[in-house]
């Protein structure tokens, strides 16, 4: 089955400056190692322990740059927990601080084309299959239907510096983001899945009574 969930609130993304201030309140994220350190982004998702993922991605929209960016390489996380504190805007160090699962992905973004008007850039920007990370938050002990999912963007690459030409810009959700972007342009987690507690079974009518034999016997006279 498909599914889908937007960034819900301001508070479910943040970025983590390079001097460890946390902020929830800003309307984009720059993916640049000079001025971001962390980029943190949370679901609700309606998945029960035992379903079965086949695919799972992040998708961000992109605010395209004034100049043409190259590319960029970010390793993605998934907070170690099932109940995931939400982000607190102005502490220090508390995206990078938190507990990670081994499991990673690595994101090579791909170059993105100038356009001088700044625009937010569709289509959105897709990160690979994140299923595995998605696993292992669906094993931990206390999860349950809509628990809370925390993804952990590291961005340390020189590839993402501006002097590489790597840095670029995508949406948040923030609090007052502006009416151009729309909080429909916020990160999205896009994902198929199974569950097999939730698979109707086939059920069938009872078959039809047979009517009852009866003989009749026929006369035929001449």
């Amino acid at each position: 089955m498909p599914g889908a969930r937007l960034v819900a609130t301001s508070g479910d993304d943040a970025a983590e400056r390079s001097d460890g201030f946390v902020t929830t309140v800003d309307t984009t994220f720059v993916f640049s190692k000079t001025s971001t350190a962390w980029v943190g982004v949370q679901f609700a998702l309606p998945l029960r322990a035992d379903a079965k993922v086949a695919d799972f991605r992040l998708a961000f929209t992109s605010v395209a740059p004034a100049a043409a960016s190259g590319p960029c390489s970010v390793t993605i996380y998934v907070e170690d927990s099932a109940n995931p504190a939400a982000f607190a805007h102005g502490s220090m160090g508390t995206l990078g601080g938190r507990s990670r699962a081994t499991p990673s992905v690595v994101w090579n973004l791909p170059t993105v084309a100038a356009d001088d008007a700044g625009r937010v850039g569709l289509p959105a920007t897709t990160s690979p299959d994140l299923t595995p990370l998605v696993e292992h938050a669906l094993s931990l002990a206390g999860w349950s239907y809509n628990s809370r999912i925390s993804f952990l963007i590291s961005i340390s690459s020189t590839s993402c510096d501006p002097a590489a030409s790597g840095a670029r810009t995508l949406v948040a959700r923030g609090s007052t983001n502006p009416s151009w972007y729309s909080h429909r342009a916020a990160p999205m987690a896009i994902f198929k899945h199974m569950c097999l507690s939730c698979e109707p079974s086939l059920t069938f009518p009872p078959p039809f009574p047979r009517p009852p034999f009866t003989s009749t016997t026929s006369t035929f006279r001449r």
